[in-house]
């Protein structure tokens, strides 16, 4: 097979869904005689309470300072570890907040250089000149990994080379979710819907709780949703900076409930007892744990969603209501007293999951390694 080849893999910081994708890759990449290390940096400050940070013993630390400036987070992890690694390819996420990044480019020069990202801001507004900024960097790389295909367009359009992208579909591992989803019976369900004065049109929350996903948006809509419909419920299940507000409204309003963050058999009871996902702020990846249980998003016109939300159609596989609290209320109450139309939107969900599978993205994310590297 020749002499192995080295890449460095630097993350912003490695949550734990990232893990089963990188222990993956990792495994498929020795095989090909390329060997990956992951290194990851401090979990910002915004993000600690989440508590979603994975702990896999394959993941480098980096020593990493957090800077703010002009109200902007900036980091500055070090980058001596992979300048003294000898790597062939260092992938790096194309932010331009992440200083080490113009050391390595200069030391390294782009022939050693990728990107990992977005391709465009998707998630917050930025000036025009930033963004134009992000494309000149992206330029400076050479090859570039896009979450979606939308991702990859985006730095297309602003000269770079098709030839040296790659689609990766960026997905999780649910394997486990369906799993655990299978060993859920129709008993559990209950026994939970009586717990929590479950009434068959349960709306679910699921993911980080802090201003990213627009919490007090959620529960102002929540609220309009119960007067609408007396039995409408509110299940919210993570955690996050904004839990407070949650346990505050939680303790005013019997009809909600506050799981805490969940995972394996818990999140996959809640799944199984909600009719509907209520995600009207950010919607990213829970696209995917979505259409593997077979639970319809509903959320917004919201302008900030992630690269995932392409993964959703209108109508079919989501909502997407108005982006205010009135029509969104009504978007939730109507799903949710629609029996028909759950189940159509819940079978075409497990249908579209086919379509995400965490073995194509090690694949495809392997595919483009072999050919930035050649």
């Amino acid at each position: 097979m020749g002499c192995t080849r080295r890449v460095a893999i630097i993350q912003p910081v490695v949550p734990q869904y990232r893990v089963p994708f990188f222990t993956r890759l990792i495994a498929a990449a020795e095989k090909e005689g390329i060997h990956i290390d992951v290194f990851g940096g401090g979990t910002p400050r915004a993000m600690r309470a989440r508590g979603d940070s994975g702990d896999a013993a394959f993941v480098r630390a980096l020593g990493t300072r957090e800077l703010a400036i002009h109200g902007r987070a900036l980091f500055h992890k070090s980058a001596a570890p992979i300048l003294r690694g000898d790597y062939d390819l260092v992938i790096l996420e194309h932010a331009v907040r992440n200083t080490e990044t113009y050391e390595l480019l200069v030391r390294l020069g782009r022939r050693r250089v990728a990107f990992w990202g977005h391709g465009r801001t998707y998630t917050r507004s930025v000036s025009p000149r930033q963004e134009s900024f992000k494309y000149w960097l992206a330029r400076r790389a050479t090859w570039f990994f896009g979450y979606t295909e939308r991702s990859v367009e985006a730095v297309v359009e602003r000269g770079f080379p098709r030839n040296r992208t790659t689609v990766l579909n960026n997905t999780i591992d649910t394997s486990a979710l369906r799993a655990d989803l299978s060993t859920i019976s129709d008993s559990d369900v209950l026994a939970f819907s009586r717990r929590h004065d479950l009434r068959g049109t349960t709306a679910l929350y699921l993911g980080g709780i802090d201003s990213y996903k627009r919490i007090a948006f959620l529960l102002e809509s929540a609220l309009t949703a119960h007067e609408r419909c007396p039995d409408f419920r509110l299940l919210i299940a993570g955690n996050g900076s904004d839990r407070p507000l949650v346990e505050e409204f939680v303790a005013r309003n019997s009809w909600s409930s506050y799981l805490g963050a969940v995972h394996g058999r818990d999140k996959a009871l809640a799944l199984r007892s909600g009719q509907a996902l209520c995600i009207p702020g950010r919607v990213g990846l829970v696209a995917v744990d979505s259409m593997a249980a077979g639970v319809p998003i509903v959320t917004t016109s919201f302008p900030y969603h992630a690269p995932e939300f392409d993964y959703l159609a209108d109508g079919v596989t989501t909502v997407v209501s108005e982006d205010d609290v009135d029509s969104y209320a009504a978007a939730l109450v109507a799903l949710l007293n629609n029996r028909q139309r759950q189940k159509e939107m819940s079978n075409r969900c497990r249908t579209e999951a086919e379509k995400y599978p965490l073995d194509g993205m090690v694949f495809s994310f392997l595919a483009g390694v072999k050919s930035a590297l050649g």
